[in-house]
């Protein structure tokens, strides 16, 4: 088996466990096996020092808000990860960017007629040597088209709800930490599967998600700063 090889086989591995581990805590994701959300990425030619990964469109439903377990929301994502080809044993990541969408379903009317609501949208990007840029960052975005992904696997119309998301502005970068597939993963189970009166085994399976999601290991580009200044501060995500 090749180096690049190997690495798609433990992203794969990393992602059927995590998956496992999401799905105890009361969450489901679509599809949950590694092998159908990695793949290489072939569509343009790539530096030597990587090997690149698209992330194919993966759907979580959770609670919309954890304690009170009512209604449910969906969440579709997707990307690209590249990894350090010097690192690949260490899971280093060098590039990564992720887009995501969160839909609402509602009832319109006709208790027959259901609609989905697109109601958040963002990409969470990483930017070296792009002035203005913070290193990581995330951007508010009209994500609607992910609609079609959530009716078609959940037979649900495609009949268009409200967008909240068409008037947003789009050129607001908020600094952010490093928002790959899998720490996007673990926020969406942080905000929607648990709260303060999660029982301990539901705090286990969070805490053991947690430990899969960090077998990858993150790009260095902020640490320099921070290290030196002892400081955490939004300014030092600028390059």
């Amino acid at each position: 088996m090749s180096q690049q090889g190997k690495v798609l086989r433990d992203l794969r591995t990393a992602w059927d466990n995590s998956c496992a581990y999401f799905e105890e805590l009361g969450g489901e994701v679509d599809p949950k096996h590694g092998a159908s959300i990695f793949v290489v990425d072939q569509t343009r030619p790539q530096p030597s020092d990587r090997y690149a990964f698209l992330v194919k469109p993966v759907t979580f439903v959770v609670f919309e808000r954890a304690k009170n377990r009512e209604h449910f929301i969906y969440v579709v994502a997707k990307g690209r990860l590249c990894i350090d080809a010097e690192n690949a044993n260490a899971m280093r990541t060098i590039d990564f960017a992720t887009e995501v969408a969160y839909f609402r379903k509602k009832e319109d009317g006709d208790k027959d007629i259901m609609k989905l609501d697109h109601i958040y949208g963002a990409h969470f990007d990483y930017a070296p040597g792009q002035n203005g840029h913070p290193l990581f960052h995330a951007q508010m975005n009209d994500l609607d088209d992910f609609r079609e992904i959530v009716a078609g696997k959940y037979s649900l119309p495609a009949t268009k709800g409200s967008n909240y998301m068409t008037p947003i502005l789009r050129n607001a970068r908020l600094p952010s930490a490093q928002m790959d597939i899998f720490s996007f993963m673990f926020q969406v189970a942080a905000d929607h599967l648990v709260h303060e009166d999660s029982t301990p085994s539901e705090l286990k399976a969070l805490g053991d998600l947690a430990s899969e999601v960090r077998k990858l290991k993150g790009l260095q580009g902020l640490l320099q700063g921070i290290c030196s200044n002892q400081c955490t501060r939004g300014v030092h995500w600028y390059s």
